[in-house]
């Protein structure tokens, strides 16, 4: 009896083993979690791509938003106008400082961020403290320092006065130094007034100076698979220069920078009235 029922447990058991029926269905049960898996991580992934593609756009035409009105020709010039960092040294650097400190440089290098971010912060304090004067010497310092070349010290300064020496008519023209009192609001526009003597915006004016950078920074969070992932994405660039535009208006402002120095008037002869060619542009004012 009992040889009876194990044999014909035996052959039961044969027959199980060598069914094969359902073996199919049940790689697909135990593979098909995996499949979901992958297609959803597909899914998120291309999600997150998306996500960092449109935030990278975003901070691109934010960017370009904020440079170029700076460089607009048709932007009227007024250093009072705290929306207008970029037509004076010191809040242009002031402003720089800022972004610097809000958005430190990220490197894939750790130990050159620090490095990086204090080249920035030496670069943007000269311009606020020295002009453009201080902002290349400081930008210029660590390459200075590394080679090291030979007979070039003396080409690198911060000061307006080592390179153009103390004639004040060489820093009416090219010291935006905010010392050299330059972009201070003054009277009148002749020879004697702001705008001769370089007091008012002449260098904006005339060079068409801009300072500083324009900055765009977008922080978003992305979601994969549940998990919420921080993204920031941060440019920046220096903002462009604005050239004078109109008949006359560079010769104008020439004139009456010399005019302001009489030994210049007088040996260029434009003590006297000449007008200016164009409608509306200024004369040179008589000198006595």
């Amino acid at each position: 009896m009992i040889q009876a029922m194990r044999a014909m447990l035996e052959r039961r058991v044969a027959l199980l083993r060598d069914d094969e029926r359902g073996t199919t269905l049940t790689e697909f049960v135990m593979t098909l979690p995996i499949f979901i898996t992958v297609f959803i991580a597909i899914g998120q992934l291309g999600a997150a791509g998306r996500s960092s593609t449109e935030a990278w756009g975003t901070a691109y035409r934010q960017l370009w938003y904020e440079a170029i009105p700076v460089s607009q020709a048709d932007q009227v010039v007024n250093a009072g106008d705290p929306g207008q960092v970029h037509v004076h040294p010191t809040p242009a650097g002031a402003h720089a400082l800022l972004k610097v400190n809000q958005q430190p440089p990220v490197n894939d290098y750790t130990m050159l961020a620090p490095r990086v971010r204090l080249q920035e912060t030496q670069t943007y304090g000269g311009l606020a403290s020295a002009g453009t004067f201080g902002e290349s010497n400081a930008r210029t310092a660590p390459s200075a320092a590394h080679f090291n070349f030979a007979g070039t010290g003396s080409h690198r300064t911060g000061s307006a006065s080592g390179i153009i020496g103390e004639s004040d008519f060489a820093h009416d023209m090219v010291n935006d130094a905010p010392s050299r009192g330059n972009f201070q609001l003054g009277a009148g526009q002749g020879p004697a007034g702001a705008l001769g003597h370089g007091f008012g915006l002449r260098a904006v004016l005339g060079a068409g100076n801009r300072y500083g950078t324009a900055v765009a920074l977008i922080e978003d969070d992305m979601e994969i698979m549940g998990w919420s992932l921080p993204m920031k994405v941060y440019f920046n660039t220096l903002v462009a220069p604005a050239p004078v535009q109109g008949d006359g208006a560079s010769t104008a402002i020439s004139r009456l920078s010399l005019g302001a120095h009489e030994p210049y008037g007088e040996l260029l002869g434009i003590a006297s009235e000449q007008p200016l060619p164009g409608p509306g542009a200024p004369s040179v004012p008589e000198l006595d």
